[in-house]
């Protein structure tokens, strides 16, 4: 069956697509036998934030040390660890319903791990795209080699989306519920860096740069928690933490925005400004 939010655009070999910004890269393209289109919603495209960061204290403020840039495709928050330190990261957030007009957008809702490496992928979440004003909603998961939208859950505007990812041994635990119905995989991908952990609003990016980011309104996560080094916390609980403004990739204008994390460090908000 058809992906509904899949586009008519060719779909290039596995490929390393980056912007050219200090603190951007395009996570490797990895869609299985989905290979005359490129399915969007499986490509939960990650920045890398620059190597060796300054730790930053967590909390409402700018991204990183002075030197550091908004990323142009994500909005939310990352824990970085040494490498092999995160085992976990779960994040529970209720579906926002997208506000279409006639214009093509995308949103993408997921937790993941390795969002700061260059060809490391474990996310899982769900995804919303506006086409010729109507919205599709579809729960995705995406790994370096492996990954596809989850046709046993239907995603509906209200749901609330429990998603999780559990490292053991070489294997990844990923699990996913709306609710009503839950989806659950075992993932054997040994060797990956496994050095941070993250909860993320993003939109896809393709060869030609990043897509226009679709109406969500306000998406709140009522929680996102990680383990690393055998802790577990918040997302903002941990000694090196980035706040991530998703902004204009021709200028500092925001079009997605953090709110400070809550009680406990581990619940936020991201509000949408714009599309582009």
């Amino acid at each position: 069956m058809r992906d509904p939010l899949a586009v008519s655009a060719p779909l290039p070999p596995s490929k390393l697509f980056t912007i050219p910004s200090p603190c951007e890269d395009m996570r490797t393209l990895a869609l299985g036998g989905l290979v005359a289109m490129l399915v969007l919603v499986a490509t939960f495209l990650a920045p890398a934030v620059a190597a060796a960061p300054t730790a930053v204290a967590a909390g409402h403020g700018p991204l990183g040390s002075p030197t550091q840039a908004p990323t142009t495709v994500w909005a939310g928050y990352v824990a970085l660890g040494s490498a092999g330190s995160v085992t976990k990261v779960s994040g529970t957030w209720t579906q926002p319903a997208v506000t279409c007009g006639s214009a093509t957008r995308y949103a993408l809702f997921f937790v993941g791990v390795d969002g700061t490496s260059l060809s490391d992928i474990e996310d899982i979440g769900t995804a919303a795209q506006c086409s010729g004003g109507t919205a599709s909603y579809l729960a995705e998961w995406q790994f370096t080699y492996a990954g596809g939208p989850i046709s046993s859950i239907t995603i509906h505007p209200g749901d609330t989306i429990s998603a999780s990812i559990v490292y053991s041994s070489g294997n990844f635990t990923i699990k996913l519920t709306d609710g009503s119905h839950t989806f659950s995989k075992k993932v054997y991908q040994p060797g990956d860096a496994r050095d941070s952990a993250e909860c993320i609003v993003a939109r896809p990016t393709t060869i030609s740069g990043a897509l226009h980011l679709a109406n969500f309104g306000t998406v709140t996560f009522s929680s996102c928690k990680a383990t690393i080094s055998a802790v577990s916390g918040g997302i903002g609980s941990f000694a090196s933490v980035f706040e991530l403004t998703m902004t204009q990739t021709t200028s500092t204008k925001p079009l997605a925005v953090p709110s400070a994390l809550q009680t406990g460090k581990k619940g936020f908000s991201v509000a949408w400004k714009r599309a582009n």
